[in-house]
């Protein structure tokens, strides 16, 4: 079952719920920002986020954009002296740890990661930063923690039932807890929104697979091959060709 670590970060970090309302300056530095990253200028984005923090040290867009465009330009120990920098400055304020939290995942200090987080939400008195429970969501997965990872999901998906990446991450999660009937609700949720999204396809077969539905699983396999995921290529070798 593939768990598409590598891939966090582009997700947890462009996903959060829209903050735009704000300040015009700022919801044009913000967009700028975001289109660089779409275009591969991290360089450019970090300026446009920085900009932003100069207006607002604290605007949550652009302290995770500002550590998203250095993890791309591979800058970790910057972004790690920024937030130490911020928290040590500003230790009452949400934002930075949970920014602390989301390197802290990155590293895979998963636990560290967590405690972080929960500061972060005892912080957040007006509950803001909804974003963390996605966060927190997956450390805990990456612990292990299922039951605990799927609460976390399941209430950002109380503010935003569309989220992809929390769709995708709790179906994972009930995945792994064998409960495949909930698996397979919001992989196809995933897929009502997305329908590029090979991994949903893929693990939405394993899970039809594992309830013994081959045809349908076999489906899925099919459509994640096509959208280039190896394993389901690799499934429909295995687990459908004598069928």
């Amino acid at each position: 079952m593939d768990n598409i670590f590598k891939y966090l970060f582009i997700l947890i970090l462009c996903s959060a719920l829209p903050l735009f309302g704000q300040n015009p300056d700022i919801d044009s530095l913000l967009e700028l920002g975001n289109k660089k990253i779409g275009e591969k200028n991290y360089n450019k984005a970090l300026a446009e986020f920085e900009k932003v923090l100069r207006i607002d040290k604290t605007n949550e867009k652009a302290v995770t954009g500002k550590l998203n465009s250095l993890l791309y330009l591979e800058k970790i120990n910057e972004a790690e002296n920024y937030i130490n920098t911020q928290i040590a400055l500003n230790e009452h304020e949400a934002i930075f740890y949970y920014g602390k939290g989301i390197l802290l995942i990155y590293n895979k200090q998963f636990k560290k990661a967590v405690e972080n987080f929960d500061m972060a939400i005892e912080l957040d008195t007006g509950e803001k930063l909804k974003n963390i429970y996605i966060s927190r969501g997956i450390a805990y997965e990456n612990m292990k923690l299922y039951d605990e990872a799927i609460d976390d999901l399941s209430t950002y998906l109380r503010y935003d039932k569309s989220n992809t990446n929390a769709l995708y991450h709790r179906g994972f999660n009930y995945y792994l807890l064998e409960n495949y009937k909930n698996a397979i609700d919001d992989f196809n949720a995933v897929i009502a929104i997305d329908k590029n999204h090979g991994y949903a396809y893929y693990n939405l077969g394993m899970s039809y697979y594992k309830n013994e539905d081959i045809l349908n699983a076999c489906k899925n396999f099919q459509l994640a091959c096509q959208l280039n995921n190896i394993n389901a290529c690799k499934m429909i070798l295995t687990g459908c060709s004598k069928k």
